[in-house]
């Protein structure tokens, strides 16, 4: 009889809580960055540059860290080009992303780091490259792990900017 009332418990508590906890912790849909869109990232001011370029990350997030390589690249084009300004958001809080960002070396240093925070209960797909004008409006975007073509294709409009 005991068996059967704890089993009972926890056929209730699993059917009763679990439901609200999967739609907190694992929306339905991810949010990819669209051109034409508004990108809000805390702690980055968008005026500082005609071009920005936003590396969006997250931290311990393994396809981010495969890129590292590629995106010190870009660093070293985007500080080369007078227009353009690259940052870095990331998911969740500003200060973890400074602090991680500390740790990935010294293309990372002289970047301005933001944060982002769910978009209309939606994840935010990383690893995502957007590239805005001074004003946060997105010109354009790529977002996953980056194959070759991608990073070529991302080489390619940096160096157009």
């Amino acid at each position: 009889m005991d068996t059967i009332l704890v089993l009972t418990v926890i056929l209730v508590a699993t059917s009763t809580f679990a439901p609200g906890f999967r739609r907190a912790t694992l929306p339905h849909e991810l949010h990819e960055f669209k051109a034409g869109q508004g990108l809000t990232v805390s702690g980055i001011d968008w005026g500082k540059a005609k071009t920005n370029v936003v590396l969006i990350l997250a931290v311990g997030c393994q396809p981010c860290e495969r890129s590292y390589p590629f995106y010190s690249h870009l660093a070293e084009i985007a500080k080369n080009r007078p227009n353009v300004r690259m940052s870095i958001g990331f998911f969740g809080s500003q200060s973890s992303g400074i602090q991680y960002s500390a740790t990935l070396g010294a293309w990372a240093s002289s970047l301005e780091v933001g944060s982002f925070r769910a978009v209309d209960e939606k994840m935010i797909t990383v690893p995502s490259i957007a590239v805005t004008d001074s004003r946060g409006v997105i010109a354009k975007s790529w977002s996953g792990h980056f194959s070759k073509a991608a990073e070529d294709e991302v080489v390619r409009d940096l160096a157009a900017r």
